[in-house]
């Protein structure tokens, strides 16, 4: 396994968190668009009876057939309108995934944009429970479980899909060169270490 890689998969271990922003499933009706956007967490929409189009800047346009799943990551702008067809139903989420508290997990990999066959009828599946354990109800720790269950399943769906993305972005330089740093101040948040342990 590359360093590099084998170096963020501990680093996961310990330091991997989610939060949950919004989802639910959506009818969408003929004209939909969502208008240019860029969202704070990765999107990942489920779509049945509809194809709709993604459009990127700098980026060919997209189509998104009924059945397949479309995956944004967080600050990509974008925008999503209806193709074809006279609607149908969305089963969507956007989620944060995060390493040490603020690292965005589609910094350091690309996730696929379509997902095909069975995983984007998981992810469905899973973002339509997602919805409705956000609900108003009653907060149980089976709940808060079940969420978390999840939204990780979700992650593993999507990162046995992805690729590390080239050493020249930003935040995978930052993370490899700081890795010694990250790792001690992760290692006991309670008690962080002083500047000159860290310069060591």
């Amino acid at each position: 396994m590359d360093s590099k890689l084998h170096w963020i998969s501990r680093l996961a271990e310990g330091t991997l968190a989610l939060e949950y922003q919004c989802g639910g499933v959506t009818r969408v009706e003929c004209g939909h668009t969502t208008g240019w956007r860029t969202l704070p967490g990765t999107l990942t929409a489920f779509t049945t009876g509809y194809e709709s189009l993604l459009l990127r800047p700098g980026r060919p346009d997209l189509e998104i057939g009924s059945g397949e799943v479309l995956c944004v990551p967080q600050g990509q702008h974008h925008r999503i309108d209806l193709a074809r067809r006279s609607g149908g139903f969305s089963r969507w989420s956007h989620i944060a995934f995060r390493l040490l508290g603020g690292i965005d997990v589609f910094s350091l990999f690309e996730p696929p944009t379509v997902i095909t066959g069975q995983p984007a009828r998981r992810i469905g599946k899973i973002n339509e429970e997602l919805a409705g354990l956000h609900a108003p109800g009653e907060a149980t720790l089976q709940r808060v479980a079940r969420r978390q269950s999840l939204a990780m399943e979700l992650l593993a769906i999507l990162a046995e899909r992805s690729t590390m993305r080239g050493d020249h972005l930003p935040a995978g330089e930052a993370v490899q060169r700081l890795g010694g740093v990250l790792e001690l101040i992760s290692g006991d948040l309670a008690h962080p270490p002083d500047i000159n342990r860290m310069a060591r």
